[in-house]
């Protein structure tokens, strides 16, 4: 990884055949228009004849801020024909300059490696606004990485930086974390991408229930954490077909449509997330073919699974009572 730190003064030596006009000797002389060899309009400045920058209006100030709200939540957006931007969509356009927070070195525990890389998943995106975090957070919570289900909140840009709930806070004025991003090394990335890079933020704190700690505890062998982090990682592919399927039946998640479609969309997200990255790039043959078969899982389940919805509603009810007859409910 490469890092640069800048620190002025002093300060670095001009470019060659470059002048620097002290402020000093400038005299405002307002602009003058110009035109290019290409037949373009362009203002430059009187004094030094140098392109000027433009200055927004206020109507164009007052879009911009619309547009940040927007974007505080995925699926906001619209593009150049004016539809809106599913979050899937908008994912996806960033997603290879999503990276870590640490070095996954030798010797790293893969329970802390996938700990940290779900916080990475977590706080390098924006979400939407409804339907997507709570089955993030229910995933988290089936694999170990959660002891309670999570509340959020946003951090208000006033005073002593108190915390608003999530329901009552103004999104204008949230101020996401500062979070630097790169990608590992090991899985082979130029240069370019291993550099520490901004990503999109999530701009919602996660906090706790009262009385209550999301934290799980993996120093204990008999946490009900580590037992089920343990075991995920001991089978990724078979935890995300249970994930998808009788888990989503016995938390009564199954039983809402939209479910059907951004509980694996999420899981493929994260699963490829974890492989493009290198999280578990010392692992061993086995445990990548786990993880490459848990993606192609995700990947299938996403077009699926929602069908299994429409199904349902499809098939007659005399063909449900016949199957009551022959087996029994």
């Amino acid at each position: 990884m490469s890092t640069f730190r800048f620190k002025f003064p002093p300060f670095p030596s001009p470019p060659p055949d470059t002048s620097i006009t002290p402020f000093s000797r400038f005299s405002p002389q307002g602009y003058i228009r110009v035109q290019t060899p290409d037949g373009d309009s362009i203002e430059l400045d009187a004094f030094a004849h140098l392109p000027t920058l433009k200055i927004d209006t206020e109507e164009e100030v007052t879009r911009k801020k619309k547009e940040k709200k927007k974007r505080r939540c995925a699926g906001r957006c619209v593009d150049e024909n004016g539809r809106l931007v599913p979050w899937w969509e908008e994912w996806e356009m960033e997603e290879e300059q999503r990276g870590l927070s640490f070095d996954p070195v030798e010797g790293m525990s893969y329970r802390d490696r996938l700990h940290l890389a779900a916080d990475d998943f977590r706080v390098g995106r924006t979400w939407p606004a409804q339907g997507v975090r709570p089955i993030w957070d229910r995933f988290r919570l089936y694999i170990g990485l959660l002891s309670s289900m999570p509340v959020y909140s946003r951090i208000k840009a006033h005073g002593d930086n108190v915390i608003v709930p999530y329901e009552e806070a103004d999104a204008e004025e949230d101020v996401p974390r500062a979070h630097q991003t790169y990608t590992c090394t090991h899985v082979g990335a130029s240069d370019a991408l291993n550099t520490m890079t901004s990503t999109v933020q999530d701009t919602l704190q996660q906090g706790s229930q009262p009385s209550k700690s999301t934290l799980p505890d993996f120093d204990d062998p008999t946490s009900p954490e580590r037992i089920r982090l343990d075991a995920f990682l001991a089978a990724i592919s078979k935890g995300t077909k249970i994930f998808l399927s009788s888990y989503l039946r016995e938390t009564g998640l199954v039983w809402t449509e939209s479910n059907l479609f951004v509980a694996p969309m999420l899981l493929k997200f994260f699963l490829k997330f974890l492989k493009r990255t290198g999280v578990f790039w010392d692992s061993d043959e086995r445990m990548k073919q786990e993880l490459e078969d848990a993606v192609g899982f995700a990947e299938k389940a996403v077009v699926e699974l929602p069908v299994t919805a429409r199904l349902g509603r499809t098939v007659p009810g005399k063909v449900e009572r016949g199957f009551v007859e022959l087996w029994g409910k």
